[in-house]
């Protein structure tokens, strides 16, 4: 049978949606500059971990814990409860999958199984789960 190989990793921060540009009149498009960076930031740490593509089935499992804002009383009840404001968390996703990809697959049509959730939690984080089907070796 096929080797799996799990890495989990965290990245630190605020997770950031996946930006439609949006044309302006005269037909220019514009995008908000803060969000080019995340996927960056994302393939840095997934390099980090020692990621590398496969051509193989991988899985993708998300995890976005989103930090409560100041203001919450009791904000540890909150922790762990799911989220249900904007951005929504398909938007986070596919910035995540683009991230990855050329450093957890070849291309995301590798992804043959993911999951994500968004939650309350302390702090900004997200922490991004490859199960990675290593292709056996030819010879």
């Amino acid at each position: 049978g096929a080797k799996m190989k799990t890495t989990t990793f965290i990245v630190p921060g605020q997770a950031r949606p996946k930006v439609r540009p949006q044309v302006t009149r005269g037909g220019r498009h514009t995008f908000t500059p803060d969000t080019w960076g995340y996927p960056g930031t994302v393939a840095g740490y997934a390099r980090k971990a020692g990621l590398h593509p496969t051509d193989g089935a991988v899985e993708v499992h998300i995890i976005i814990m989103r930090a409560l804002p100041k203001s919450t009383s009791k904000a540890e009840a909150f922790y762990g409860q799911p989220v249900t404001v904007k951005p929504d968390g398909v938007n986070i996703e596919a910035n995540i999958w683009d991230a990855l990809t050329g450093i957890a697959y070849k291309d995301d049509a590798q992804v043959a199984s993911w999951s994500g959730q968004m939650c309350w939690a302390k702090e900004h984080l997200v922490e991004i789960t490859v199960i990675q089907e290593l292709s056996e070796p030819s010879g």
